[in-house]
């Protein structure tokens, strides 16, 4: 099967797509330089990119938007020989009022984080662009990163070998943040425990102002929250992972935000058609957590998360 994650970095993967207005600085997109400074405006589409048969998508991008910079990146997929209309992730930067959009198209839609193709059959073949931006000749955007992953339609997931690895990781309760947004900020929390693992020194409450989005009202952008981790200067991306992939993130050395629905209560899992997880914190159909290891008790593996929303 392809690979169902396609990551754009680097000089020599940038240099495969098309340019217009948009210059390789550093290995980095830019906009490009007139004599008295940067273009306002340019573009950059990737090349296409051949996919396992899908029908969700997510993007994912790194990139250092100054003040009065930002970015928009789209994406397109190839539906039955037609392609869909450019549909958007939205507007980014840490700066500006961040908004992701919700676009129904008569191939395929958008609605925040996740494109959506409409045929039962899928698409096989996607390509991103990425506008950049600037109101001052003197700052460009920099983008280093372009990705897309999709879940594929006949995805057979593997379990992968046992991984025995317990990363370090700091660990967060959402239960004594902020109090006006503790109880749905579990995006901002995983993102602030995987960086600051690396050495960075940042509050979630902080996370969280730079990844909220304004038209989803929320913090739970995946595109968004991995954005916010790219300006901090890491390099981070949203992934469909099987377990043998997240296996493989853990040997690697890299703990791994993870998207989890399931209830603690039998009863509920029955009427609500969730997961039954024995002593988890409650009741969720949508949640992020931080996965730091894998460990073994009397021939039961356990997986060891950092769970922001216990005690």
């Amino acid at each position: 099967m392809e690979k169902n994650l396609c990551l754009i970095e680097g000089a020599e993967a940038f240099s495969k797509g098309e340019f217009d207005g948009v210059a390789l600085e550093n290995g980095c997109l830019v906009l490009e330089q007139t004599g008295s400074g940067y273009l306002q405006k340019g573009c950059y589409t990737s090349q296409l990119l051949r996919l396992p048969a899908f029908r969700q998508l997510v993007s994912s991008w790194n990139a250092d938007t100054p003040a009065g910079t930002y970015i928009e990146v789209q994406a397109r997929v190839l539906v039955e020989g037609q392609w869909s209309r450019w549909l958007s992730f939205g507007q980014w930067s840490p700066f500006i009022r961040r908004t992701s959009f919700s676009e129904k198209g008569p191939l395929a839609s958008v609605d925040t984080d996740l494109l959506q193709v409409d045929s039962e059959a899928g698409s096989k073949t996607a390509q991103l662009r990425v506008y950049l931006y600037t109101d001052s000749e003197q700052y460009s955007p920099q983008v280093r990163l372009l990705g897309v992953t999709v879940r594929p339609l006949n995805w057979e997931q593997k379990e992968g070998d046992p991984v025995l690895r317990q990363l370090y990781l700091p660990a967060y309760s959402q239960l004594n943040r902020d109090p006006a947004i503790g109880p749905v900020m579990c995006s901002a929390v995983t993102i602030a425990a995987l960086v600051n693992r690396w050495g960075q020194d940042v509050l979630p409450e902080e996370v969280a102002r730079i990844c909220y989005d304004h038209a989803y009202q929320g913090f739970g952008n995946w595109s968004f929250s991995v954005a916010a981790a790219g300006c901090l200067g890491f390099r981070a991306y949203v992934a469909y992972l099987d377990l043998a992939g997240l296996r493989r993130e853990i040997y690697n050395g890299y703990s791994v935000g993870v998207s989890v629905r399931y209830t603690s209560d039998p009863e509920t899992a029955q009427k609500e058609n969730l997961p039954y997880l024995e002593g988890a914190s409650g009741t969720t159909k949508g949640h992020l957590m931080a996965v730091h290891g894998f460990c073994r008790e009397k021939d039961v593996e356990y997986v060891l998360v950092n769970d922001s929303y216990a005690d």
